[in-house]
């Protein structure tokens, strides 16, 4: 086992009570409070706030992504002549078969190649799409908005979650539970009668009080309890990365 993984498995039960700034970093903590002010913003505020970050990404994109650069002059468009969301509309899209004929240009000039690595959607949608991930990014100002969305719904850092995302677990049982996060992460690659019978028996022993993971994920663990006639009562189903379709959402009440 990495000493990183030792470290974590015997001091886990106490990192919920480091503070947030030491724990994700600051903008991880400049980022909480932006949720927390937007609470009490109108719609105006929150319009303008949406303009200046995009307007930010845009003369990025225009700066270092050739792809964005040649294609935008090409429209006679300059992202730093757009004055309000509603000149969005003269960008021109992007879909999965430009990215794939233009992967290399629309990675940045301002990330060292060594930092790039190639990463792949999860294909929900169809056939995934590859994408350059700058290795030295994580996931702290994403955890912020998962944070928040926990908040409003009751939910706190103390809360026992089973997680169906994330990348493939070599484990034998397929499952770890990560204590510095009171997560029970269990694979969605194997998402079959025997290995949901052995979470299920785990959410039972960590106290399970909420799900977070892809839709389809959830609603084939759903389908499995409803099949079983299992009945497993939960404060909060959080799905995330996949449009939600009627039917799923009928599955995962009925479970």
């Amino acid at each position: 086992m990495r000493l990183k993984q030792v470290i974590k498995s015997q001091l886990g039960p106490l990192l919920p009570l480091v503070p947030d700034r030491f724990r994700f970093g600051i903008n991880h903590v400049k980022m909480s409070k932006v949720l927390a002010d937007a609470e009490s913003w109108d719609a105006d505020r929150i319009k303008d706030f949406q303009f200046i970050e995009l307007k930010k990404l845009l003369i990025q994109c225009w700066d270092y992504v050739p792809y964005y650069r040649k294609s935008w002059e090409s429209q006679g468009i300059h992202p730093r002549d757009i004055s309000s969301l509603d000149e969005i509309n003269k960008l021109p899209f992007l879909d999965k078969k430009l990215i794939k004929e233009n992967l290399h240009s629309l990675s940045s000039t301002n990330i060292h190649k060594k930092h790039k690595i190639l990463v792949t959607t999860g294909g929900s949608s169809g056939t995934p799409s590859q994408l350059y991930k700058d290795r030295r990014a994580n996931n702290n100002i994403e955890w912020a908005f998962i944070q928040h969305l926990w908040k409003q719904l009751g939910c706190s850092a103390r809360t026992h979650r089973l997680v169906l995302r994330g990348p493939i677990l070599h484990t034998t049982e397929k499952w770890i539970w990560n204590s510095s996060e009171n997560e029970l992460i269990c694979s969605t690659y194997h998402l079959d009668d025997e290995y949901m019978a052995i979470f299920l028996e785990r959410m039972k022993e960590y106290g399970v009080e909420a799900i977070h993971g892809h839709v389809s994920s959830i609603a084939t663990f759903a389908q499995y309890l409803v099949r079983k006639e299992i009945i497993f009562k939960l404060k909060v189903v959080l799905g995330s990365s996949e449009r939600v379709f009627p039917f799923q959402r009928e599955l995962i009440k009925k479970a």
